[in-house]
């Protein structure tokens, strides 16, 4: 069997030590191999950042890896020294993040910055790099790119800016693509427009991509598999295709509900949002932690471990009632269960 590329087994991510640490990611599972694609789905403040995050390390101050382990190309991330660690970020995996106003230093131009990365981590000479970054501008499809190498962030649209992070994030040719939100804030022909560079990519260079997004859309247009996330749980994993056929939880069901959908023909219908709120980061439920906004609950949900186990062909959920059929089994199809 092939080694994936990336390897999650497990992970437990904590804010804080001792009685007062809050757990926000659990035992979350999932790999990804060489040139695939695979989206991470769910509601803000699931636990999808923080699982990207956790692939090289790079939590926030007060966050850390309690419990499991994050394998690149066989090799544990989580026992990485500083150099190793540094290698890995500036060569192996390459990341877009939510914002890329942030990301960017606004007072250095976005062509230097770019560069700065070429020459430090591909030892180039200075014109070298600013040729390879004109290059890569050309490449994630900003136009007269020499005359937008001397740009400042704030002279850049949004949809102009990602580009510059996607050219950023592949200038070290990476082997792996880490992308939370690349899309947010975008106008929808821009977003398609990033989309599509994603998917060049990996067509042209075997980048994978591990594609963070609270758009089933999103994921649906540009994915081979999806990871499901709620409460920092991954409560389905399957391929693209089979959960828009048979969703296998009742989060990824009602989820795929709410989606906003244009009827051509037949009457006009509502769409249905989840009752109740999500769980805060932290917060502690018995059981499965989506019962309390569930339909199809039951007292016996309050004591369930929210373990993936095999519902159907490559598909897995954390619903024992859904694997189980019977009264609690979902419809086959989202849409026909309206």
């Amino acid at each position: 069997m092939t080694q994936p590329l990336l390897q999650i087994s497990d992970l437990k991510i904590v804010f804080g030590v001792g009685e007062q640490a809050a757990v926000a990611v659990r035992n979350v599972s999932f790999e990804i191999a060489a040139g695939e694609m695979v989206g991470l789905v769910g509601e803000s403040g699931c636990g999808k950042s923080l699982t990207c995050r956790a692939a090289i390390r790079l939590l926030p101050h007060n966050a850390r890896i309690a419990a499991g382990s994050v394998m690149f190309e066989g090799r544990d991330v989580t026992r990485m020294g500083h150099r190793e660690l540094r290698n890995l970020r500036a060569r192996e995996v390459g990341m877009i993040f939510q914002d890329p106003f942030t990301s960017l230093n606004p007072v250095f131009r976005v062509g230097a910055q770019v560069a700065e990365t070429l020459r430090v981590n591909l030892e180039l000479t200075a014109a070298q790099a600013k040729r390879e970054t004109i290059r890569l501008f050309t490449e994630a499809g900003i136009p007269d790119a020499e005359r937008w190498f001397a740009a400042f962030p704030h002279e850049l649209s949004g949809g102009m800016r990602q580009r510059v992070m996607i050219a950023l994030a592949l200038a070290s040719k990476p082997k792996l693509l880490i992308a939370d939100e690349p899309t947010t804030a975008l106008d929808v022909t821009t977003q398609a427009q990033i989309l599509k560079l994603l998917r060049r990519f990996r067509e042209e260079h075997g980048v994978a991509v591990l594609l963070v997004s609270h758009d089933f859309g999103v994921i649906a247009e540009t994915c081979d598999r999806v990871l499901v996330m709620y409460g920092g749980h991954v409560v389905e994993k399957a391929d693209i295709e089979a959960v828009y056929r048979t969703p296998q939880h009742p989060y990824t069901r009602a989820l795929l509900a709410s989606i906003p959908q244009m009827h051509t023909t037949g009457p006009r219908r509502r769409r249905k949002s989840i009752d109740g709120r999500p769980p805060e980061s932290g917060e502690v439920l018995p059981g499965c932690i989506f019962e309390p906004r569930c339909a199809y609950a039951r007292e016996a949900c309050k004591s369930v471990d929210m373990k993936l186990e095999p519902a159907a062909s490559n598909q897995y959920t954390a619903c024992p009632f859904v694997r189980a059929g019977g009264e609690q089994r979902l419809e086959a199809t989202v849409e026909g269960a309206q």
